[in-house]
């Protein structure tokens, strides 16, 4: 059995300047739970900076930038039409 396990990096807030900008990280079991809170995260005026893939305590995907922007915009455009 795999020990399959998501992180999610994010900021509290959008610090001005970025340097100021603290991270933090939190663990999922599952990719949608990820991603969720991603979700929230950004209707809080957070700012999700990365889902980490883990197996067995170490890095194996990451999803950021660009291609993490639109899952949570498709994931928010999903909630607005339920």
């Amino acid at each position: 059995m795999t020990n399959l396990s998501y992180s999610v990096a994010y900021t509290a807030s959008s610090a001005i300047p970025p340097a100021r900008m603290v991270e933090h990280e939190k663990c999922f079991d599952s990719i949608n739970d990820a991603l969720n809170f991603c979700v929230r995260l950004s209707c809080l005026s957070c700012r999700p900076l990365c889902v980490i893939q883990r197996i067995r305590g170490i890095d194996d995907a990451v999803l950021e930038g660009r291609s993490l922007e639109n899952e949570i915009a498709r994931r928010r455009n999903l909630r607005l039409e339920s």
